[in-house]
């Protein structure tokens, strides 16, 4: 910048005594002073300091310009109003108090009207806007406790935004970065909903949930659980709706749970206490119950079915492996008549007095359903009443048509039939023969006299499941 007045000292040499300085010297002397009507720039007394901005007012006008030497060509900073955001765009002017550089750049700038604050830009979109070309922190907030420590600091590179927290040890506690190639990570514990955290990652509220959606198509969405040792792996199926637990890397040993609500188990399940299934269980391999097993509708195992105790099934059971049961997994049931029964017909036999019932498998007082394929033992006891004459038959029928151990229509072999014809006189039948899971057996009674309630019964036996 060309200075292009008399200094003080040139102008104090035009008048000396006796000297008569010329108009070109008191031209000098006026122009090296300011003039408030000419140099936009007033002081009324009363009011401060007034600089009148030089330009049009479509374009930028220009304050104040800070030099470091006079020698320099361009001021090291600059005051000015209203800058444009296109240099060659007249409408881009943007209502403020801008600070530029040297270079031309705005540094700061405060709009007009709503008091945004641009830092790097002249057109903030809100009440703080940092804008930065390449720079690697665009905002920081330092400690000068800990060696000017940058407790919380705002980056960037290559275009991808990191924010960053750093606590007492100035080591970074919370790194959220902005690229999906970048980790993110939060060191110690997390808490939404609550203050005080008990574990690492902790959501509490009226609706507290977690939600994990992958959105490929024919995708799973997963959560991993990882120990240091084994690792287990929770995954949602898109296309069936399918809900697996497994061993991560291990899906043949997976629990699965169907849209539908039943429950398939691949491997094995043990279960300690009770289980109690009301539609449908599915297991790829070995069913272990160490107490009790009900189930309501259908049991399917691809192995073996282990139970200790009680085991109670209500309709289907489909087992392709080995029934195992232990010494105390008991199948037996002795039932009585109740009172001395009129002679004829009984079809079904009714036996009001049950004396006991292992594995529930009599119902109704009337019916015996075998649980699994086996050898089953039964023995039926007639004791006569002391009316004179007469007979009376007991008949073992299979699944309301057939006899046991024979065929409908076949009964002079005997198979399965015990008279009674002395009064006061005990007459017993036993019968081992091979059940079907879910065959019925009931007595039947024909004759014309009637069996005694003291000493007449029916009892049966599961002897030995098969395969």
């Amino acid at each position: 910048m060309e200075i292009n007045k008399k200094t003080r000292t040139e102008l104090k040499s035009y008048f000396k005594a006796n000297d008569k300085p010329t108009e070109k010297q008191f031209a000098d002397f006026i122009d090296a002073g300011i003039n408030q009507a000419e140099d936009s720039i007033a002081k009324e007394e009363g009011s401060p300091l007034a600089i009148q901005a030089e330009g049009d007012a479509v374009g930028t006008q220009e304050v104040l310009d800070l030099y470091t030497s006079f020698g320099k060509n361009i001021p090291n900073w600059s005051l000015n109003l209203n800058p444009r955001i296109k240099s060659d765009d007249p409408s881009s002017n943007q209502s403020g108090l801008n600070i530029k550089d040297a270079t031309g750049e705005s540094r700061l700038f405060i709009k007009s009207g709503n008091g945004n604050i641009g830092v790097g830009t002249i057109d903030p979109e809100s009440k703080l806007t940092i804008q930065g070309k390449n720079n690697t922190s665009s905002l920081s907030v330092i400690d000068a406790t800990k060696q000017n420590a940058k407790i919380f600091e705002v980056t960037q590179k290559d275009g991808n935004g990191a924010l960053s927290i750093r606590g007492e040890d100035t080591e970074e506690g919370i790194h959220l970065s902005g690229s999906k190639e970048k980790s993110s990570f939060l060191l110690g514990k997390v808490g939404i909903g609550t203050d005080n955290p008990e574990a690492l990652l902790e959501i509490k509220g009226d609706d507290a949930a977690l939600k994990i959606t992958n959105t490929k198509p024919e995708s799973s969405a997963q959560l991993g659980l990882y120990t240091n040792e084994k690792s287990w792996e929770i995954e949602a199926r898109s296309v069936s709706g399918d809900l697996l637990f497994h061993p991560i890397g291990n899906k043949s040993k997976a629990v699965v749970m169907k849209q539908n609500g039943a429950m398939m188990i691949k491997d094995g399940l043990h279960v300690a206490g009770h289980l109690e299934v009301s539609k449908k269980l599915q297991v790829g391999q070995e069913l272990f119950a160490n107490n009790g097993l009900f189930i309501q509708k259908q049991l399917d195992i691809q192995g073996s079915l282990t139970a200790k105790e009680n085991a109670s099934f209500e309709k289907n059971v489909i087992i392709k492996g080995h029934i195992k049961t232990s010494i105390n997994q008991v199948v037996a049931f002795s039932a009585a008549i109740s009172s001395s029964n009129a002679s004829g017909a009984r079809n079904p036999q009714t036996f009001g007095q049950l004396n006991y019932n292992y594995g529930n498998c009599f119902k109704s007082s009337k019916y015996f359903t075998a649980p699994v394929k086996g050898l089953y033992l039964f023995t039926m006891t007639i004791s006569k009443a002391s009316s004179p004459g007469g007979y009376c038959f007991w008949v073992l029928r299979l699944n309301d048509s057939n006899y046991v151990n024979g065929h409908n229509g076949d009964e002079k072999t005997e198979r399965s039939l015990v008279r009674g014809t002395d009064n006061l006189h005990s007459t017993s039948r036993t019968i081992i023969t091979k059940l079907n899971a879910n065959d019925k057996v009931h007595v039947q009674q024909t004759g014309s006299s009637r069996p005694d309630n003291y000493s007449s019964g029916f009892e049966g036996i599961l002897l030995q499941a098969l395969e």
